[in-house]
């Protein structure tokens, strides 16, 4: 069973067709690779980085790259940047979930996905310094680095 830290209920902003879908029964699942995709992903859904770390010792350098995994995204919190981001990004509406525990095993349930639910968790977004340089100084950027 997965562990008991999911926060209900959780709000997942979509496109008009894709909140039909899951009350006909489909959810729309990606895998983490997906996310790295520019064809697929633009914006601030696009992240280079998901799935990835890099490891840096005395003398060498390990890069894991998770593919094979999928990632159902969501908020626990509706009034909160996530709706921002949403408007920004196009999404139509919002699906509230009020049991995630028992959405997640409706799908590892149904034999035809063949996944099973390893666990809910929080990401932590935060904030790193990058800087660029533009016109002859430097500039801070913005960026976002996903934690465990």
């Amino acid at each position: 069973h997965p562990p008991p830290n999911t926060r209900y209920p959780i709000f997942k902003f979509q496109k008009n067709n894709h909140a039909e879908m899951m009350f006909n029964g489909t959810v729309r699942i990606s895998k983490i690779s997906d996310f790295r995709d520019k064809e697929k992903h633009k914006n601030q859904i696009l992240d280079e980085g998901e799935g990835t770390a890099t490891f840096q010792g005395h003398n060498h350098t390990t890069q894991i790259e998770i593919n094979n995994q999928y990632i159902f995204c969501a908020t626990e919190h509706f009034l909160s940047d996530s709706l921002l981001w949403a408007i920004s990004e196009g999404k139509e509406c919002c699906v509230m979930v009020t049991d995630p525990e028992e959405l997640y095993k409706r799908i590892t349930n149904n034999t035809q996905t063949g996944l099973t639910h390893t666990g809910s968790r929080k990401c932590a977004y935060v904030t790193t310094r990058i800087f660029e340089q533009e016109a002859g100084r430097l500039q801070e950027l913005s960026a976002t680095q996903l934690l465990n």
